[in-house]
């Protein structure tokens, strides 16, 4: 069935708003106003029930979700075979027929969900340096925060043309892009704020236009933060545009999308800072391309020892470096990966026609085990007093190699490891350490019936920690 795509117009942005309003989506991919109007040529199609979006961004063509009332796959299978439709949700990845469809997490377009109580109270000790901020900001400086008028147009030029000089990163093109691109976005938000049913705030301190927040509250109930800048000159500022905003406008509902981080370290520091509730997950999804293994007649796992240092070792290295976000995997030291493979732990490996391509381990040094279990008990978590008399084990090491996912690799090293555990260790806790934004290993280990306990940051990584009774 060949679609006919049509220009997006106000009539297309309604339908797609009905089809919002009945969801509970926390994502900001179809509003028009946070999220499409960054695209161009934005076009529409609609078929049996069905809402098919797609646009261009730096030249590239981008498909979005279907939106239907019907089967997911069914409505996918109509657009071409060779496209990848972005913006996936785990809900909408959830409802496909993983024999149909590969899915892959895009990090750099997760979003960021808070709950508005948080945002507006910053009660408890992770919103104390945020109460701080604000309270040095409240002492430093008088202001007032108003509802953004045309008055206010050249003063927000004159923030605009500061900030981005302070933000440039000394590509002068890709600079000039870049502020060309939002200026344009920020000039259409604000001479239509009214009819587009923005609200739009400005910060002033002592006259000054210091800082300019936009939303919108989308037919799902959420709010969503599209826009904030502000002068850094006054110390706190950032903190108290953001509790401003929320509470001039998002007191009434639960969750609060502050949108992605685009891969930015700073702003996703800043956005983490926040504590969400959710990350939302994005995912990338393309037609199943089946790898055939019908002539692969090695496929096994075994316990790896001292003498496969060398080849684990040479897999951990060219494999992380293909990484997009190497903070994601932790490598093994030297000594942390001998003493492993020398019989102070179980590494099972697994290969496809005698190649090494999937990993997991469990350690079993106790004094690491004794350090797991002291910090997870000294957290504020309430475990089951049963895990106290438990002997903790690290469970790690998992990697499946690029170009062999999605082939149940992963599963049966990690299933072996389990195994291996339940007959010779248990009763004990296996304690899982996953960097806090890695969602797709965190969702691997939910699978595998692990469950979240603590948080903890160590140098610049801030890890999540997951554990299983076995």
């Amino acid at each position: 069935m060949k679609l006919k795509f049509e220009k997006l117009d106000k009539k297309g942005i309604d339908l797609i708003n009905i089809f919002r309003k009945n969801t509970k989506a926390l994502g900001s991919e179809f509003s028009y106003t946070a999220f499409l109007s960054w695209y161009e040529n934005v076009e529409i199609a609609f078929c049996d029930d069905t809402l098919f979006l797609r646009g261009c961004y730096d030249g590239i063509c981008v498909y979005f979700p279907p939106l239907t009332n019907g089967d997911i796959n069914h409505a996918l299978l109509c657009l071409p075979e060779d496209i990848t439709v972005n913006f996936f949700t785990v809900d909408m990845v959830s409802k496909l027929d993983a024999k149909l469809f590969d899915a892959v997490s895009i990090r750099d377009n997760a979003e960021y969900i808070y709950n508005s109580s948080d945002l507006i109270n910053l009660a408890g000790k992770r919103y104390h340096s945020k109460r701080n901020h604000i309270a040095k900001f409240n002492s430093l400086y008088k202001y007032t925060f108003t509802e953004y008028e045309e008055s206010d147009c050249e003063d927000v030029i004159s923030l605009m043309n500061s900030w981005f000089k302070s933000h440039d990163d000394g590509s002068i093109q890709k600079c000039e892009e870049t502020t060309n691109k939002e200026c344009k976005m920020l000039k259409f938000w604000l001479e239509n704020h009214k009819q587009l049913g923005l609200f739009a705030n400005v910060l002033r301190v002592e006259d000054e236009l210091a800082g300019l927040s936009i939303g919108e509250i989308s037919p799902s109930g959420v709010g969503i933060v599209m826009f904030e800048k502000a002068n850094i000159k006054f110390e706190g500022i950032y903190s108290a545009l953001t509790n401003l905003f929320s509470k001039e406008h998002y007191s009434d509902i639960e969750f609060i999308n502050r949108q992605e981080d685009m891969g930015l370290d700073g702003l996703r520091r800043a956005k983490l800072s926040l504590n969400p509730a959710i990350i939302l997950e994005k995912f990338a999804v393309s037609r199943r391309k089946v790898i055939s293994l019908e002539n692969s007649n090695c496929i096994e796992t075994r316990r790896l020892n001292s003498d496969d240092f060398d080849l684990t070792k040479k897999f951990f290295d060219d494999e992380v470096e293909k990484l997009a976000d190497k903070k994601f995997f932790l490598k093994y030291t030297d000594d942390e990966l001998k003493s492993i493979l020398n019989g102070n732990g179980f590494f099972c490996g697994g290969f496809i026609d005698e190649k090494l391509v999937a990993t997991c381990a469990v350690d079993f040094d106790d004094n690491y085990g004794k350090i797991l279990k002291n910090a997870v008990f000294s957290s504020e978590n309430e475990l089951n007093d049963e895990f106290k008399d438990l002997q903790f084990y690290e469970y790690s090491g998992i990697f499946v190699a690029d170009g062999y996912r999605k082939m149940g690799l992963a599963n049966r090293v990690c299933s072996e490891v389990l195994e291996y555990a339940k007959n010779h260790l248990s009763p004990c806790v296996l304690c899982s350490l996953v960097q806090f934004d890695n969602i797709a290993s965190q969702s691997n280990l939910k699978k595998l019936d692990f469950h979240w306990a603590y948080r903890k940051a160590y140098k610049e990584y801030l890890f999540d920690y997951f554990l299983l009774k076995v």
